[in-house]
């Protein structure tokens, strides 16, 4: 495969962000090539490490709130600590900047947060400080990342909307106001998400052989897990291998009246990969993927400058990025998901 993935892996990829769970055959019937053709362009793209899929649990249902951490490193340290917290289940889109760590954390308790971000971290020798930024509002986006409806034509789209089936799509709407309820996991909903964390895109038939349930009832957990948002499907990508090596982060400081507009606004750009507001010393974040340095410039200039409410803002743009989603990545390429 080139540098750049051709039109016909960049179709998988979209059928994909549709559908992480879409199978060879339909893929091949909406593309109009055999579902053999289909596997084999998934394949080459997993072999070649540009995408990765994932089948999570999301802690959020269960009263955990997502942290965007800012970590400053001792001298020389930045690289080795970014590696080491990029193979910590918990922690995902791992990168580096000039002056610090960027990541996000996901706890399962209150012990796990607590130990992590008042002890765990702050004791580490190579952490200089450590700056937690608590997720209060996911806003939605206007197409999942990168949006490549663009490589189908107008009958392929339709196909596509015909046989995917949103609850394995990528997640682009936002958070809705919600309380905890106190929710818990069953010992078997436990054991199917660790088997598909392994497998998302395993058959329901192999799902259950390899947790002793009911074909049928490994597939109705799976959508109620799913449709509730304890169980995330998604596609982790190699940004620089589909076009966009300049991901960087945006930290602004909004008036609280105008935070939710700001959020939604940022949301509706192409380029923004996620976007929240958050606690602490600014309170609206967004991850961007840019194609070069001038598309980041034209981004920050002509969109971003222009919604309002958005003041004060601080750009970091990745060095080097250790984890994409959930998938480690080496030289630029992702190289599996993280062990749980």
């Amino acid at each position: 495969m080139s540098s750049i993935p051709r039109l016909e892996e960049l179709q998988i990829i979209q059928l994909l962000k549709a559908d992480v769970r879409l199978s060879f055959a339909k893929m091949g019937t909406i593309l109009g090539v055999s579902e053999q053709t289909a596997a084999r362009r998934y394949q080459a793209l997993v072999r070649e490490g540009v995408i990765r899929c994932t089948a999570l649990l999301d802690s959020r249902p269960f009263g955990q709130a997502k942290w965007i951490l800012r970590i400053v490193p001792a001298a020389g340290g930045g690289n080795s600590l970014a590696e080491s917290l990029a193979r910590h289940p918990a922690m995902s889109w791992v990168g580096v900047t000039p002056s610090e760590i960027i990541c996000e954390y996901q706890p399962w308790s209150d012990a796990d947060r607590d130990t992590m971000l008042t002890d765990r971290l702050p004791k580490t020798s190579v952490v200089q400080s450590v700056t937690g930024l608590q997720t209060l509002r996911r806003f939605p986006l206007a197409a999942p990342w990168p949006d490549l409806k663009w490589t189908l034509n107008d009958t392929q789209r339709e196909a596509l909307e015909r046989h995917a089936d949103a609850a394995f799509a990528s997640r682009t709407e936002g958070d809705t106001p919600t309380s905890n309820t106190g929710n818990t996991l069953a010992v078997a909903d436990e054991k199917l998400a660790r088997v598909l964390a392994r497998d998302p895109r395993a058959s329901y038939s192999q799902l259950a052989k390899q947790t002793g349930m009911l074909a049928p009832r490994v597939a109705a957990r799976i959508r109620e897990l799913a449709e509730s948002g304890v169980l995330q499907f998604d596609l982790d990508l190699a940004h620089g291998a589909i076009g966009f090596p300049v991901a960087a982060g945006i930290f602004a400081n909004v008036p609280l009246d105008r935070l939710e507009a700001a959020g939604h606004a940022l949301g509706q750009l192409s380029e923004v990969q996620f976007v929240c507001a958050t606690t602490g010393p600014t309170n609206l974040f967004a991850a961007i993927g840019c194609r070069d340095v001038e598309h980041l410039y034209h981004l920050l200039t002509r969109q971003i400058s222009t919604v309002e409410g958005v003041g004060r803002v601080e750009v970091s743009t990745d060095l080097r990025q250790f984890k994409n989603g959930h998938a480690l990545v080496k030289h630029d390429r992702l190289r599996g998901a993280t062990p749980s």
